[in-house]
């Protein structure tokens, strides 16, 4: 309606064009080259009317504000007549610019631009003062409270020019609740919300939006609290709570539970009250920012002997009624077991016969490592060959027997044998087994007189 109001004012001072020139057709005369523009201009803000007139002359310019309590002339040429101090004139070239500072809402309509020709020409402007929104902070409702299942109205009032719209949104960004009149939705449009039977996932903070078209946009913010008894979150008889090594140890015993408003919480152990001034005993409850109405409390219970140990309630009580946790504190045995690991190495020993030793060496054989003890070291039969002409004699060397006696004894006999070595026939020791070791003395022994056998007959 305001707007509507305004517009027809404007019509009626300006005409279909806004504006009024003298059709007289003297060039010689002062004449306007264009209209005036009209201005819309926030209140606090200045305006500015230009009006361009050539051929001026000895003439003047006026500029007079027509209002509905008449005509005042505010100034002449570029000297201000009226008292306001926000008012002045200016000269540009062949423009008279009138600048009316700090407008106020009283500040609104036409200015005309008279040239004092006989008759006056004149030209007429609009000056349009609009006002942001603003928000009656005693019509609207401050915060409101209600039981669930009862109805809330949340009520913004508003003001402006042109009349503001209101919506409303939740401050969380969630669905409005459904109304009487809507569903859910993501915004209401209206100056009031009208929730018919409040639950409490209603509560919440909301904000009422008051918006005109004309910077800046302001809003109200309205907590609406739905009360409702205390519930306990989860719960299916005790809970236990384990301290680890018992005496010494601390438990923590953790309550969660829905209530509106806060609610008292009392820790008891057994029937009696737990005496949070006793050292090693803590208690706190708070509040959880995920949902509304969602609260933690939290009992810290540093167990110095057994009776801190059993039953302990949390009890949480409003004004609609209470509701209870339980737990059980008890002691955790911790039992070791220690684990004994035997490793057992066994170390095996390998035989392996050395091969005998090119000719002219004289080297015992090696000795085995795997004989047992107490075991007689088995017969090597050695053979030495004398060559004496036609004759060939044979010595047996036994086990005791040393090498170089043998030889000894062979030199003795034939003095040319002193300086000449004496080839020796090498037989391959036996195998430490002793099943074998008969077997092959008996072996070494027929090869050996096999070997002279042959050696006679090759002579003869």
């Amino acid at each position: 309606m305001g707007r509507v109001s305004n517009r027809r004012k404007e019509n009626a001072y300006l005409g279909d064009q806004q504006t009024t020139l003298d059709e007289e057709a003297d060039d010689s005369l002062p004449s306007f080259v264009s209209a005036i523009q009209n201005v819309t201009v926030s209140v606090g803000r200045d305006a500015r009317l230009s009006c361009v007139v050539e051929n001026l002359g000895d003439y003047r310019v006026a500029w007079i504000y027509k209002g509905t309590g008449g005509r005042t002339v505010l100034t002449v040429a570029t000297q201000v007549i009226t008292k306001n101090p926000r008012i002045s004139a200016t000269q540009e070239a062949q423009a008279w610019v009138l600048t009316v500072t700090s407008l106020t809402q009283r500040d609104q309509g036409v200015y005309m631009c008279q040239v004092n020709t006989k008759p006056a020409r004149k030209q007429l402007g609009y000056i349009r003062v609009v006002v942001p929104p603003t928000i009656d902070d005693k019509a609207s409702s401050s915060d409101v409270s209600v039981s669930e299942g009862g109805e809330a109205v949340l009520t913004c009032e508003a003001s402006g020019d042109p009349q503001p719209a209101i919506r409303w949104v939740r401050e969380d960004g969630q669905p409005l609740p459904a109304t009487a009149n809507a569903s859910v939705s993501e915004e209401h449009l209206g100056r009031s919300l009208v929730l018919s039977s409040a639950s409490r996932n209603a509560s919440g903070a909301y904000l009422c939006i008051a918006t005109n078209g004309v910077p800046p946009a302001v809003s109200k913010r309205i907590l609406l609290s739905v009360s409702f008894p205390p519930e306990v979150v989860q719960q299916a008889g005790d809970v236990v709570v384990g301290v680890a090594g018992g005496v010494g140890g601390v438990g923590e015993l953790r309550c969660r539970f829905w209530a509106w408003p806060r609610s008292k919480v009392t820790w008891l152990r057994g029937p009696r009250e737990v005496n949070l001034t006793r050292r090693g005993m803590t208690a706190a409850t708070t509040r959880e920012e995920a949902a509304w109405g969602l609260w933690t409390s939290e009992l810290r219970v540093k167990v110095r002997d057994v009776e801190d140990l059993g039953h302990y309630r949390c009890l949480v009580t409003n004004q609609h009624g209470d509701a209870a946790c339980t737990f059980q504190l008890v002691e955790i045995t911790t039992t070791t077991t220690t684990t004994t690991t035997t490793t057992i190495t066994t170390t095996s020993t390998s035989t392996s016969t050395v091969a005998p030793p090119p000719h002219h060496r004289i080297n015992p054989p090696p000795a085995s490592t795997s004989a047992p003890a107490g075991t007689q070291p088995p017969f090597v039969p050695w053979r030495k060959i004398h060559d004496k002409g036609p004759t060939t004699t044979i010595t047996t060397i036994g086990p005791n027997s040393v090498l170089e006696g043998a030889e000894g004894v062979a030199a003795d006999d034939d003095p040319d044998l002193k300086h000449r070595k004496t080839p020796l026939r090498y037989f391959e020791p036996p195998t430490s087994s002793s099943s074998r070791l008969s077997a092959s003395s008996l072996l070494g022994t027929c090869v050996a007189h096999v070997i002279l056998v042959v050696l006679l007959f090759a002579r003869s």
